[in-house]
C-alpha cells in the first residue's frame, strides 16, 4: 500500500475498532455479572422473606401459610419457585409454582448459614438461577433441625435485559465508531495537507510556474522544504553557470570562426590557409578545454569554501 493516508487511516481504524471492541466486551460482561448479582441478591431476599413466613406445627414440622409473602409462589408457572428440604434429602414443603415439575437436583447444603447461587436448568430443559440457604432451626430445647431452604427463578427475564442491554451497547458503539472514523478521515486529511501542499509547489516548480518552495509549513516539514529548497538553489546556480559558460564559450569562439571564414574568403594560398586553420582549431580546441573546465574548478572551490578551507583563485590559463 503506497498510499500514506490509507496506510494511517487504516491503521488508527483497526485500532479504534479494537479498542471498542474490548470496551463493548468488558461492558457487556460487566452488565451480565452485576444483572446476575442482581438475581443473586432478590433471591436471598426471597429467601428471608419464606424464612419470616415459616413456623412450626404442633408436631415440630416446618409448615409455611397459603398467603406466601410473594405471589408468584402461589401462581403456577410464574417463573419463581421455592422448597425446603431436610438434613437427609427429603423434601419437606414446596410452592404451589411448583406444579408439574421439580426443581433441578442441587447439592445440599449441610452447613447453617451457607449459601450456594448457581445457574440450572430442570429436566425439561428450562433455565433457572437457584439459591439453596441453610439455617439450623430449633424444634425444642437443645434440639435443632437443619432445612435448606431453595429459591429458583427463571432466567428468561435475566436473558431479555442482557439482550436489551447488547442491542443498546452495541448500537450505540457501532454509532460511536462510524462517527469516530469520519472523524479521524477528516483529522487525518486536514493533518496531510501541507503534504498534498509541497507536492502541487513540486509540480508548479517542474511546471516553471515557481522557483522555490514557501514558508509557513508546520515544524515538522520546515526540514524537509529547507532542504528542497537548498537544493533547487543549488541546482539554478549550476544551470547559471553552465549557461554563462556557453555564452562565453560562444563567444569565444567568434574569433576563430571570423579568421576561417576570412581566409577561406580571400583566397589564400594552401600552406597558409593549413596553418591558420591549424592556428585557430587550436586555438578553439584550449577555448572548449578552459570552458568545460571551469564548472569544475568553481565546484571544487565552493566545496572547499564549505567544508572551512581556504580556497584557491582559478587559474584560467587562456585569455578568451
Amino acid at each position: 500500500m503506497r498510499s500514506l493516508n490509507a496506510r494511517l487511516l487504516i491503521a488508527a481504524s483497526g485500532v479504534l475498532t479494537a479498542f471498542l471492541g474490548l470496551t463493548g466486551l468488558s461492558l457487556d460482561r460487566a452488565f451480565r455479572d452485576s444483572a446476575q448479582a442482581a438475581v443473586e441478591d432478590r433471591l436471598q431476599t426471597q429467601v428471608y422473606m419464606l424464612l419470616g413466613a415459616a413456623n412450626l406445627d404442633a408436631f415440630n414440622r416446618l409448615v409455611l401459610p397459603q398467603a406466601l409473602p410473594e405471589a408468584r409462589f402461589s401462581t403456577p408457572d410464574s417463573g419463581l419457585y421455592a422448597d425446603v428440604m431436610d438434613s437427609r434429602g427429603n423434601l419437606v414443603w414446596r410452592s404451589p409454582s411448583l406444579l408439574g415439575f421439580a426443581l433441578p437436583f442441587f447439592p445440599a447444603v449441610r452447613n447453617p448459614g451457607d449459601t450456594q447461587f448457581a445457574p440450572l436448568k430442570t429436566s425439561s430443559g428450562a433455565p433457572l438461577f437457584v439459591l439453596a440457604f441453610t439455617v439450623s432451626w430449633e424444634i425444642s430445647r437443645n434440639q435443632y433441625q437443619i432445612y435448606t431452604f431453595r429459591v429458583a427463578e427463571s432466567r428468561q427475564e435475566f436473558t431479555d435485559q442482557v439482550w436489551s442491554f447488547r442491542r443498546g451497547l452495541w448500537g450505540w458503539l457501532l454509532a460511536s465508531t462510524a462517527v469516530l472514523l469520519m472523524a479521524q478521515g477528516l483529522i487525518l486529511r486536514w493533518s496531510l495537507k501541507p503534504l498534498r501542499q509541497v507536492a502541487a509547489e513540486i509540480k508548479a516548480i517542474e511546471t516553471g510556474e515557481r522557483s522555490r518552495l514557501s514558508s509557513g509549513y508546520p515544524e515538522e516539514l520546515q526540514p524537509l522544504t529547507a532542504n528542497l529548497n537548498a537544493l533547487l538553489g543549488q541546482s539554478h546556480t549550476h544551470l547559471e553557470r553552465y549557461r554563462d559558460a556557453l555564452g562565453d564559450l560562444a563567444h569565444s569562439l567568434k574569433t576563430p570562426l571570423a579568421v576561417l571564414r576570412g581566409a577561406l574568403e580571400h583566397d589564400a594560398s594552401s600552406a597558409d590557409l593549413r596553418q591558420t586553420l591549424s592556428e585557430q582549431v587550436e586555438r578553439m580546441n584550449r577555448t572548449v578545454d578552459y570552458q568545460l573546465q571551469r564548472p569544475r574548478r568553481r565546484a571544487a572551490c565552493a566545496e572547499r569554501t564549505a567544508a572551512g578551507r581556504p580556497g584557491y583563485p582559478e587559474n584560467s590559463g587562456f585569455a578568451g
